[in-house]
């Protein structure tokens, strides 16, 4: 049925074309398809258009209402990169990164990290406190886990006024799983970080 549709069919000199009113072409001249022809062509067409249908809302079925919402807003909204590490914040990651490469033993930090990847918990409710926060440096050994947790106390750390109470629960979430946490602020020195970070890479070892 549907090679009729979308291609020529060749029959003894006669070859049908697909277009309005469905024409046969014939060596003299040329007439209207058969009300058979016709109709099987449209069978065929509707057939083809209801899988196409069909194929759509089983894409737009798998997404959800979230996600149809979620894409609804996105295409109304104007998007723009930007940068992941203020400047003050870019100079700490160039420092922990050259402290930790001295001990050779696989050290690495991961900037803008949201703690549900970090740490586990067994409760829903506690889950969710942890997923919404997000620290600013995460450095893990070796084989992935984290041991340190890092936040800098720079411009536009506490923009809402509910930075102490945000630091808190990361500070006990950090502690209650065997994670250090450590606030760095602008007028640290390398000297003190690098003892901050001895610390506590012995206190977590």
């Amino acid at each position: 049925m549907l090679p009729a549709i979308f291609f020529f069919r060749l029959r003894a000199g006669v070859c049908a074309l697909p277009g309005i009113g469905w024409w046969k072409l014939k060596h003299k001249g040329l007439c209207f398809m058969t009300f058979s022809e016709t109709m099987i062509s449209f069978i065929g067409v509707a057939v083809l258009v209801a899988l196409l249908w069909l194929a759509w809302r089983s894409t737009i079925g798998r997404l959800g209402k979230v996600s149809r919402k979620q894409l609804r807003a996105l295409k109304s909204a104007s998007l723009d990169r930007k940068q992941i590490m203020r400047r003050g914040e870019h100079q700490l990651y160039g420092q922990l990164q050259t402290l930790l490469a001295a001990y050779d033993r696989g050290y690495q930090v991961f900037p803008q990290v949201s703690m549900g990847e970090l740490i586990a918990c067994d409760t829903d409710e506690g889950f969710l406190a942890i997923n919404s926060k997000r620290v600013d440096f995460a450095i893990t050994d070796a084989k992935g886990y984290p041991v340190i947790l890092v936040e800098y106390q720079g411009e536009g750390h506490d923009l809402d006024g509910t930075a102490k109470g945000r630091d808190t629960v990361k500070r006990e979430a950090a502690t209650r799983a065997g994670i250090g946490f450590l606030e760095v602020f602008p007028d640290y020195d390398v000297d003190g970080l690098k003892a901050d970070i001895q610390m506590l890479l012995e206190e977590t070892s």
